[in-house]
């Protein structure tokens, strides 16, 4: 169940970061995608 929640959180957050900096979102949106990668190491 914690793979399939954490992927819905992180879908919500990106769908925020998409609402809030619109057609600027692609790079915040990156920089979110690599911080979580990142931790991950």
């Amino acid at each position: 169940m914690a793979d399939i929640s954490d992927g819905a959180i992180v879908g919500s957050a990106i769908i925020k970061l998409l609402e809030k900096y619109g057609k600027d979102a692609p790079g915040y949106i990156g920089g979110y995608v690599k911080s979580m990668k990142d931790a991950l190491r």
